[in-house]
């Protein structure tokens, strides 16, 4: 039984090896070919959308309060 703890130690680091250098080499490849690049340029284009739908909502919802202030607004707040 003791013999099998170094082959499991030497399997282990092989592997831990292994994934390290494979996973070094998928992010030397991304890199290269310029997919965060992409990423970052999708991602930019969510968050403006968002933020112009934002805006929008904000908008619409001050023209909604704007319109409501006259007269027909006193009988809401009853």
């Amino acid at each position: 039984m003791a013999a099998a703890a170094p082959f499991f130690t030497r399997r282990l680091a092989a592997a831990c090896g292994f994934s390290f250098i494979l996973g070094a080499g998928m992010e030397l490849f991304m890199i290269k070919t310029g997919f965060y690049e992409i990423v970052t340029e999708k991602e930019a284009e969510r968050y403006v959308e968002r933020v112009e739908q934002h805006r929008e909502l904000v908008r619409r919802m001050r023209e909604r309060e704007a319109g409501g202030q006259g007269p027909a607004s006193s009988s809401r707040a009853a």
